[in-house]
């Protein structure tokens, strides 16, 4: 299971003294000679494992992608409107070119190998992780200069390369995955990339174009100047274009038959995240952790113990996303504005007990109820996903493998590309969207569903542009709910055109329970049961404890220790009831610029070493 991690650790201790600037001239000084090397499949696979590492990115830190969709100790700078043009974001999965020229050096030197078999295979691993990177590219910069080949330091053409537009590397992104699609074994594996992860891929970077050129078609990041003519053949880019593709790319997965969303034990939702093995009857690809023995003790991650020392929870915007048991909306339910946290989470779709410490709660393996800790988290509502035994809440001790690609993710990207296109019926439900909630014994999604007003406020800019607006909800819905905590919020509100929420003035578009960090609804002071056993076991006192030593003073709380804000008296500057609220002075803290923040800032130093060649994305001059 753990058996990519002892040739990546390997490889980078031969080639950890790699150094590289922009990562596209230099050959470091430790490296092998490229015209030997390549010559048999341990060393092609030992080239290509550090690609495994520098492009499978994982949240594993509290709020690395925080959006809309979480909270923690402070507002990242994306999330405040604060991000600067400086010489930040060159990492790999940002502009850096270290790891892109490391494929393009394998791929103009793989003839070394002599077996056909593995020289295909590993050149189909290295397009893989070429299109991945160039994806991750795309998603944050838009246009980006497409390299497929090494450059030299006397190349001053291509060093002072200008961006190519985002259309045409997507078509070469998608020419990768093709190659890779063909070339890739068939033999699931969840550790190394197979012809099943690059249809997943397919799926994800077309949705994701297509989505981005249907709710960003008339501003200033609509795609421009695509080609006309590709590989000596006529192109028409258009959101119909790239659907298509990520609905038949995740359609050849689902047809497959490989993989099949795991459905065993009494809680199978929250089983997929506890294991420490990856599950790969529906992980498709997982970045693999391991401390148990010596030589991988620095393979481990802390996102459970940052759950507690950054505070982690979701605004009520969330949970209010989740139905009720019954198939029915939370948000039609009367009162459930001011529904206390019990009854808020009674009778609601099983993911929410899956992912939230709820009523009954036991970590991996414990024999007595785990206490609810609901006021260590700024809205109350604390997760629990990833989090498996007491001795992996420590820091660098997780080793729960993280899935990068999932079965549930190809069900849910094929059922917005439909739902998008305007063609998504009941037969394309089943297939997806109901096996997701039949894990959990939720009602099925039906095709004529009217659509929700909640999620319309959620989602203003979700008008209809020749899909179903009430299916494309829906899907985002299930979306949410699915693969929340795992990255892909922060980028769907990106491709959604729904960055607006972010910022604080949105309120009066949206509502202050959508676009606020408002949490769990505390009636006042007094004893409350936290874990579900009729027993009072918290309290909430205004100035001193009052209950007896059946309490201890670990489970009292001042209600002046909760940021709280009183719907009634917004301007109550010491309430005694209302919602937990996660930054105080949130309405003036969030600012979210609509002309500018969707695209990340070309570093500074990358346009100055061009000569200007490369250009400021809008608003960043």
């Amino acid at each position: 299971m753990k058996k990519i991690i002892s040739t990546a650790l390997l490889a980078l201790v031969l080639l950890s003294c790699e150094k590289l600037n922009d990562g596209l001239t230099r050959l470091p000084i430790d490296d092998v000679n490229p015209e030997a090397f390549f010559t048999s499949e341990s060393e092609c696979q030992l080239w290509l494992n550090r690609c495994y590492n520098n492009y499978l990115t994982v949240p594993v830190s509290s709020c690395q992608w925080c959006s809309d969709d979480c909270v923690s100790n402070n507002m990242n700078p994306w999330m405040i409107g604060t991000r600067l043009v400086t010489s930040e974001n060159t990492g790999e999965t940002y502009w850096g070119w270290g790891t892109m020229r490391r494929i393009n050096l394998f791929l103009e030197n793989s003839g070394n190998c002599r077996d056909e078999a593995v020289r295909l295979h590993y050149e189909a691993e290295a397009r893989f992780f070429r299109a991945l990177g160039y994806f991750l590219k795309v998603r944050h910069f838009g246009d980006v200069p497409y390299y497929d080949h090494v450059v030299s330091s006397s190349d001053q053409e291509d060093l002072r390369r200008p961006r190519d537009p985002r259309g045409y590397v997507m078509l070469q992104i998608m020419k990768d995955l093709d190659f890779a699609i063909g070339h890739l074994p068939e033999k699931t594996d969840v550790a190394r990339v197979t012809k099943w992860t690059a249809l997943a891929l397919k799926s994800r970077a077309a949705l994701f174009e297509g989505t981005w050129r249907v709710y960003h078609a008339d501003d200033a990041f609509a795609p421009k100047n695509d080609p006309t003519e590709f590989d000596g053949k006529p192109v028409s880019l258009s959101a119909r274009y790239f659907l298509e593709l990520a609905a038949d790319a995740a359609l050849q997965v689902i047809e497959s038959g490989r993989y099949d969303i795991w459905s065993q034990g009494q809680e199978p939702y929250r089983s997929l995240f506890s294991a420490d093995d990856a599950v790969a009857e529906e992980v498709i690809l997982a970045k693999i952790y391991d401390n148990t023995t010596s030589e991988l003790k620095n393979f481990a991650h802390s996102l459970p113990y940052n759950y507690d020392q950054y505070n982690l929870s979701v605004p009520r915007k969330i949970i209010n996303m989740y139905l009720c048991k019954d198939g029915t909306r939370f948000t039609d339910k009367p009162g459930n504005e001011k529904m206390w946290f019990l009854d808020e989470v009674a009778g609601r779709d099983p993911r929410l007990s899956q992912t939230f410490m709820c009523p009954g709660y036991r970590l991996v393996g414990a024999k007595t109820l785990t206490p609810n800790t609901f006021y260590k988290t700024y809205t109350g509502y604390k997760p629990i996903k990833f989090a498996a035994k007491e001795e992996n809440a420590i820091m660098n001790k997780g080793v729960c493998d993280m899935p990068v690609f999932r079965y549930a993710e190809v069900l849910l990207n094929y059922a917005e590309a439909k739902a998008e296109l305007g063609t998504l019926t009941q037969a394309d439900l089943d297939k997806s969207v109901n096996r997701l909630r039949a894990r959990v014994g939720m009602p099925k999604l039906q095709a004529d569903v009217t659509a929700d007003p909640y999620m319309e406020r959620c989602y203003p800019y979700s008008r209809m542009t020749g899909g179903n607006r009430a299916l494309v909800l829906e899907v985002r819905r299930e979306r949410i709910i699915e693969l929340i905590f795992e990255g892909f919020h922060r980028y769907d509100v990106l491709r959604w055109r729904e960055g607006l929420q972010q910022n604080s003035d949105a309120f009066a578009l949206c509502g202050t329970d959508v676009t606020g960090y408002y949490g769990v609804y505390v009636p006042g002071p007094g004893l409350y049961d936290m874990d579900g056993d009729g027993v009072k076991d918290f309290e909430l006192y205004v100035t001193d404890k009052t209950s007896g030593p059946e309490i201890p003073a670990a489970n009292a709380r001042k209600l002046s220790d909760l940021w709280l804000v009183d719907p009634d008296d917004p301007l109550d500057q010491a309430p005694q009831k209302g919602y937990m609220t996660a930054y105080r002075n949130d309405p003036a803290c969030r600012r979210w610029d609509e002309s500018r923040d969707y695209l990340y800032p070309v570093p500074q130093p990358q346009i100055d070493l061009t000569g200007g060649a490369l250009v400021q994305n809008p608003g960043w001059e």
